[in-house]
């Protein structure tokens, strides 16, 4: 199979479901209060797919402009897979039937460029005996892509001195890819945040250092820019108290962002929250239903439960919404409301975030 990046559209088809992988996820929850921080600069991901490709209009035209011949995939696809498993390892080409979001495009072509014979005089090349040698090289073109929109191209040429050199060229020109992909930060989420024109929250988000007793211990981008960022409260004596703040774009027109989605959101919460408690077969206490807070800048939703059992302690979680620009601002609390809500409104006392991004712009024009 072959195929090229399609812009856009299909961020927009991805956002609509129309386009996303089995295993794409659309749920913004963090599971068990757990940040996955990013460890590894270079490949951030575990995997990822591997495709061939044509060669772009600007590659084609170049050899239609020479005297070389040229000829497509010198190297076959199975090889150029092994090539890279070996240089990316730890990380893998996915061989799985479930697409990965990151695809790594290869057009690979073979140059051969005729030479004259030595002497260049008219009547010694005629009545030379010597054949023309040929020179050649291998030309090939790497695009990363995140879900079909393409992120960074690469173009890498490597001679050949003989026809069984295919194999070491393909590793020279896979080792000078994976330098570039280092350098670049290719799979790095600024990278996947500026490329897709995303927002920008390690600058543009604004959140207060300490809130009561609480210090900010970290902010993290999620590997999805649809799924914005997450930042951790935490308290310096008691480990298991945190306060999770999620930044997120919201995935519909901005006409439809008003205070009746933000209801059918905490609603929507609050059941999630209620599955949750049932599948860990606790018993349910509504500590605080569904309800409006008001503060000084904007109004919001919040609600705040506990789960428990006749064996351990209580589970407390607390929930509040809020709209702030065209993104959803969520806190949730691993501590009851009371205690929560305090800490709620101080960070919203001086909390800011990006803009509505050109990605968000874009996408918002197919709903």
């Amino acid at each position: 199979m072959r195929y090229l990046a399609t812009g856009v559209l299909v961020l927009a088809l991805s956002l609509l479901g129309c386009a996303t992988p089995k295993h794409h996820s659309s749920n913004n929850e963090i599971e068990s209060n757990e940040i996955e921080p990013e460890q590894n600069p270079f490949l951030a991901v575990d995997k990822f797919d591997f495709y061939p490709a044509f060669m772009s209009e600007t590659s084609a035209k170049a050899c239609d402009n020479t005297r070389a011949q040229c000829k497509d995939d010198p190297i076959s696809a199975e090889r150029w897979r092994d090539i890279l498993n070996s240089a990316v390892y730890p990380a893998q080409i996915n061989t799985s039937e479930n697409a990965t979001d990151y695809e790594l495009l290869i057009a690979s072509q073979l140059r051969e460029f005729p030479e004259e014979p030595a002497s260049s005089h008219l009547l010694s090349n005629v009545f030379s005996t010597k054949k023309a040698i040929q020179s050649a090289s291998l030309h090939t073109e790497f695009t990363l892509q995140w879900r079909g929109f393409p992120l960074n191209t690469y173009s890498a040429s490597n001679a050949l001195r003989s026809d069984n050199e295919f194999e070491q060229s393909a590793k020279t020109i896979v080792s000078r890819w994976k330098n570039h992909a280092f350098t670049m930060g290719l799979f790095s989420r600024e990278f996947l945040y500026s490329s897709l024109q995303a927002s920008d929250y390690r600058n543009g988000l604004v959140l207060t250092p300490y809130a009561g007793d609480f210090y900010l211990e970290d902010i993290q981008l999620y590997p999805d820019p649809f799924l914005g960022s997450v930042a951790r409260y935490r308290h310096p004596q008691y480990s298991d108290a945190i306060l999770d703040v999620a930044i997120y774009p919201i995935r519909e027109s901005l006409t439809k962002i008003n205070h009746s989605w933000l209801n059918n959101k905490i609603k929507s919460e609050f059941q999630q929250a209620k599955e949750v408690t049932e599948s860990r077969e606790l018993a349910l206490f509504i500590d605080k239903a569904v309800s409006e807070i008001v503060l000084p800048s904007t109004t919001g939703m919040y609600f705040s439960i506990h789960g428990s059992n006749d064996i351990d302690e209580p589970l407390y979680a607390a929930t509040y919404v809020f709209i702030v620009k065209d993104k959803l601002v969520k806190f949730t609390s691993s501590f009851p409301y009371h205690i929560a809500e305090p800490l709620v409104q101080h960070i919203m006392l001086t909390l800011d975030v990006p803009a509505e991004s050109k990605m968000m712009k874009q996408v918002r024009e197919f709903l």
